[in-house]
């Protein structure tokens, strides 16, 4: 992300990520609080690499919704399909193996919503998640991920997500579900991450949003 144009204004910066704007008051994106300045990578792999996870997310929605597999090139847009075939890494969405996760593991999944919009106004932060339902019978928030490894701090990372869209629901969700679509795994896919101590990695999101608030202009 670039960071040139930041205006300082009182020892504060002007917030550099996502914001959603809703009609009642401008809410900060939970992606964006968790990594305000962006995630330090090449931009164009970058790209290559998000343009895959949002077909992968295209694909593993239709298969929800309509128990069946889509064709990429009808249900995604132009610009990722292009990213992803045209790009050099030469990535592949087939690498991410939804139908053998969801034949294998669908037995303890039950979607209720999918890509819900999220807003939590106590906060002031918003965010979408990929899918709310339950997990082994016990309510539970999912999202599926594309990333080719699953180290600490990434699951750290993504709990913290998880569990912000957790306290934007009543009641809170007992389960983090991350769905790992991994296109490094021999199968493309691993087993279901699952954690249950949702109060303890908001605690660590809301130390995010506290250095935000500390660090950076409210956006308008």
């Amino acid at each position: 992300m670039n960071t040139s144009k930041k205006t300082l204004v009182k020892g504060k910066k002007t917030f550099p990520g996502r914001v959603y704007r809703e009609q009642d008051a401008t809410y900060l994106s939970v992606t964006s609080i968790i990594h305000p300045e962006g995630i330090d990578f090449p931009e164009e792999q970058l790209k290559q690499y998000g343009s895959r996870g949002s077909i992968v997310h295209d694909l593993v929605e239709h298969y929800i919704l309509h128990h069946r597999v889509g064709d990429p090139y009808k249900i995604s847009t132009p610009v990722d399909i292009d990213n992803v075939v045209n790009g050099g890494l030469g990535l592949k969405w087939e690498d991410c193996n939804y139908v053998e996760f969801f034949q294998m593991y669908g037995e303890s999944i039950e979607f209720k919503y999918i890509e819900q919009k999220l807003i939590n106004k106590k906060y002031g932060y918003a965010g979408r998640t990929d899918g709310i339902g339950t997990f082994d019978g016990e309510l539970a928030i999912f999202d599926w991920k594309t990333a080719g490894n699953y180290t600490p701090q990434k699951r750290i990372d993504y709990f913290m997500q998880l569990s912000a869209y957790a306290y934007c629901i009543t009641p809170i969700p007992k389960k983090l579900v991350i769905i790992p679509l991994n296109p490094k795994s021999e199968r493309g896919f691993d087993e279901p991450i699952v954690e249950t101590n949702v109060q303890h990695y908001f605690e660590l999101f809301l130390e995010r949003l506290e250095y935000v608030k500390d660090n950076y202009l409210p956006p308008v």
